[in-house]
């Protein structure tokens, strides 16, 4: 692992350049002295061998808008549209005028021919009051709109980010304002003041007319593209976030799920029987779970990544009776199940009634997942899985739950608690055969509109029920959004919302394109988020990993007959394999063919754009690991020099296919069938081909992992490539030895 206090300097950026030399073809001798200075002005447009704007019609939107047909994007001449993108964050998006002609014409040099203009509604794009209200800054929107004309002059699309980092204030009548979850996120889909108010910035955005230009942004014709919301959990979240909310929140939350109830139910019998409430005589335990005065056997602390704890016995218990077990932790790495306390070896009949027991404290405030789940993949919960709030003070939790699965001897009993270096202690665990099952009081009634929002799922019935409320209260907000954006405002381009992975896939339903994000080795926070003095990234190459990589886990949540995007993505500084990052991305974007990727992000300012170092854990101006590359994902992906993958394969769950069919086929989500089969390699397989042959991925020795594209007009290899001899069909190469053995040729 690499911990780092800052990132930025100068040492950082010398010591890519030998990856970005390497990169470019170098035959390198492996000496720390023969490093150079590798850097890529941040306005140059001067045409060269690597200039490719040519792949750009200018300016773009000319021949009409973006638009769809057959489920992919096509442009003004009606010819399929794919989108090698970066984004643009915060400040980045208000640049000097004289700084956005250059930038733009810098930009379509790269093969860059789209800019995702993201999280300007944090502060950047705001005038503040004397009231402490604020309304959008004109100046701001000027440079704005004429940075998106520049754009577009250049052949560059331009994609809106509405909803990203607002958060409201008391000012703004919200009195409650520092109790409400970051960015106001989760809210936004069932309260309709924030609804109203995202629609009034949406129109104050999008119907600005410049003076520069005389157009409106939303007139603009190389705008493309409007995303509703950004990494906005909902339905994926469950009911954890909504009772940390102030009660007026809860209140409404109640309100619109006993309004869905009445039209799902005609009766409060009839609920009652769809919920199967019942009981079961109170039976033995169904695993021995310790002697804690002793021994934790057979518990067992599971800590990877960056976690450190262990477990001690014989602690106080809840009273004189009961010894308990400390998970004490020396180091969290943020992950959730990085570090687990496991029962193994339990057995399930289906349909069986059970109750989990135990007492648990913590040293301070914070939240505890527990879970009965299958000990295999899927890993998922067979009956019980929630999340638990721990506090200093001794309290009993008893959870009854229906099995959803039989299992022998495969079952687990599991504390998931990477997520905070804050000690648990744990006294008298039970896992017994039957119990007591009831989700409603015998008060509460659809008529009165009293059902109760579950503190806990205790049933599938009623999992099914919440999940199936916050699936339709997300489509409704999404259908009315995109309804307000098209026929209030009039907007005529693609309107997408959230994120795949953050939204349901059934909520893109009134939308017309997919989106979803992804990172190879995100920076993770042990202590306080986004410190940048306290920070994790693993040092890994996502080469050696196929079928585990950050890729092909978005290949899947692709729908069928709808565009597909990616966002975000990027390999985030300082990783030492940065060089995977573009060429990887755009191969599988080819072989899967999606209609537009993004690298997060270009910059999140508006200063240091000829920056000569890298700057920030994303920003890629400035980082020739990045940028070198971005030509040549620009030939595999836009120019179409990859071939799309032969065969498609589909599932109706994206939660649990096989990630290597992706290295082979053209694979994602039918909402509409039923789950169709899809080749299952074995799990250590590390070697994959792509249907058509122009991809192979060799990871089977580690230290000559490597991925190839073989393709008629582009050849690669990339990976451990070093001390060795590359053959391809159109290319020899002999490498020398470096310290990493790692290039691209």
């Amino acid at each position: 692992m690499k911990q780092t206090p800052r990132t930025g300097s100068r040492g950082s950026g010398s010591a890519l350049a030998l990856a970005a030399c390497l990169a470019a073809g170098c035959a390198a001798a492996a000496r720390a002295d023969d490093a150079f200075p590798f850097l890529i002005p941040g306005f140059d447009a001067v045409p060269a061998a690597t200039d490719v704007s040519t792949l750009s019609p200018r300016p773009a939107g000319k021949e009409g808008r973006v638009s769809i047909r057959d489920g992919l994007f096509v442009d003004g001449r009606g010819e399929r549209l794919r989108i090698l993108g970066v984004n643009f964050s915060f400040g980045a998006n208000f640049p000097e005028p004289s700084d956005a002609e250059k930038l733009a014409a810098h930009l379509a040099k790269l093969g860059i021919n789209g800019v995702r203009h993201h999280h300007m509604d944090a502060r950047d794009i705001w005038r503040q009051k004397p009231d402490g209200t604020r309304d959008l800054d004109p100046e701001k929107l000027d440079r704005l709109a004429y940075l998106i004309s520049q754009l577009g002059k250049n052949g560059i699309y331009s994609n809106i980010n509405l909803h990203v980092s607002r958060s409201v204030t008391k000012a703004e009548g919200f009195p409650d304002a520092d109790q409400l979850p970051g960015y106001n996120k989760y809210i936004l889909y069932f309260d309709e003041r924030l609804q109203a108010m995202l629609k009034e910035y949406a129109r104050g955005l999008l119907t600005h007319r410049s003076p520069r230009t005389g157009r409106r942004i939303l007139d603009e014709p190389s705008l493309a593209f409007v995303e509703i919301t950004n990494e906005n959990r909902f339905t994926v979240s469950g009911l954890g976030p909504l009772w940390s909310l102030p009660e007026r929140y809860q209140r409404e939350f109640q309100r619109r799920w006993n309004v869905w109830l009445r039209k799902e139910y005609k009766s409060t019998d009839a609920l009652k029987k769809a919920w199967g409430a019942g009981s079961e005589p109170m039976g033995d335990d169904i695993g021995a779970f310790g002697d804690l005065a002793r021994s934790a056997e057979p518990w067992s602390l599971s800590a990877r990544g960056g976690n450190r704890a262990r477990l001690e016995v014989g602690q106080p218990g809840p009273d004189a009776a009961n010894s308990a077990m400390r998970v004490a932790i020396e180091e969290a790495d943020g992950v959730l199940h990085q570090l687990e306390l496991v029962y193994r070896g339990l057995t399930l009949e289906k349909g069986k009634l059970y109750t989990a027991s135990f007492w648990i404290r913590a040293e301070r405030p914070r939240s505890v997942y527990v879970d009965v789940s299958r000990d295999g993949d899927p890993w998922r919960p067979v009956g019980l899985g929630e999340t638990i709030d721990a506090t200093p003070r001794w309290q009993e939790v008893v959870i009854p739950f229906r099995a959803t699965e039989t299992l022998e001897e495969r079952a687990r009993w599991i504390f998931k608690l990477g997520d905070s270096d804050t000690d648990i202690w744990l006294a008298d665990l039970h896992l017994r055969r039957g119990g007591e099952l009831s989700a409603l009081d015998p008060e509460s009634t659809l008529k009165a509109g009293t059902i109760p929002v579950p503190r806990r799922s205790l049933q599938k019935a009623v999992a099914d029920d919440v999940t199936g409320f916050m699936e339709a209260t997300e489509t409704a907000f999404f259908a009315e959004m995109h309804r307000f954006l098209t026929e209030e405002i009039g907007v005529e381009v693609p309107v997408s919302g959230s994120q795949a992975r953050w939204q349901a896939l059934s909520a893109f339903e009134p939308l017309d394109f997919v989106d979803a994000h992804a990172y190879w080795e995100h920076p993770r926070f042990p202590r306080r988020p986004w410190d940048a003095r306290d920070w994790l990234i693993p040092n890994q190459p996502m080469v050696r990993v196929p079928g585990n990589d950050a890729l092909t886990r978005l290949a899947w949540l692709r729908v069928w007959g709808k565009p597909y995007t990616v966002s975000e993505y990027n390999h985030p500084a300082p990783n030492d394999y940065q060089i995977e990052c573009v060429p990887l991305l755009c191969a599988i974007a080819a072989l899967q063919d999606w209609d537009g990727v993004y690298v997060y992000s270009y910059q999140h300012g508006s200063e240091s754009w000829e920056s000569d170092r890298i700057q920030r854990f994303f920003d890629i101006n400035g980082n020739p690991a990045k940028l070198a590359l971005m030509h040549l994902g620009a030939m595999l992906f836009r120019r179409g020099d990859l071939r799309p993958a032969e065969r498609e394969l589909s599932v109706r769950d994206a939660t649990g296919p096989t990630r290597g069919d992706a290295l082979r086929h053209r694979v994602g989500t039918d909402l509409a069938s039923e789950d169709l089969a899809a080749g299952v390699p074995a799990p250590e397989e590390k070697r994959f081909e792509s249907d058509t042959g122009e991809i192979r991925w060799e990871a089977d020795d580690p230290a000559r992992a490597r991925f190839l594209v073989l393709a008629p007009r582009t050849q690669m290899a990339l990976g451990f490539i070093g001390e060795n001899e590359i053959q391809l069909p159109g290319l020899y190469a002999k490498t020398a030895a470096s310290p990493r053995n790692f290039g691209i040729i």
